[in-house]
């Protein structure tokens, strides 16, 4: 398991790029690179790719579709495993 962060929603604001704005520096800390973004007007499969904890911003890897104040916004890690069922060479 790579990501272990714990699931999170946080109400947030959209504008159609790729910023998520409007959270704390406490809920910020509360996410991880990497973790999956899921609500309204989040395309499926964005990815978190930078936090900036000054700014209370969430970079993701796609633009929103949407423009929406206070909504409810879906972060939840992305687990992988390596190794299961690998046959060794």
């Amino acid at each position: 398991i790579e990501n272990n962060t714990p699931r999170q929603s946080i109400l947030c604001n959209t504008n159609t790029s790729t910023a998520i704005t409007g959270l704390t520096a406490a809920q910020c800390d509360l996410l991880s690179v990497g973790m999956m973004v899921s609500g309204s007007g989040v395309t499926v499969g964005s990815l978190i790719t930078a936090i900036a904890r000054a700014t209370g911003t969430v970079t993701i890897s796609n633009a929103t579709g949407t423009t929406l104040t206070g909504t409810a916004i879906v972060f939840s890690p992305v687990i992988t495993m390596r190794g299961l069922f690998q046959a060794a060479a």
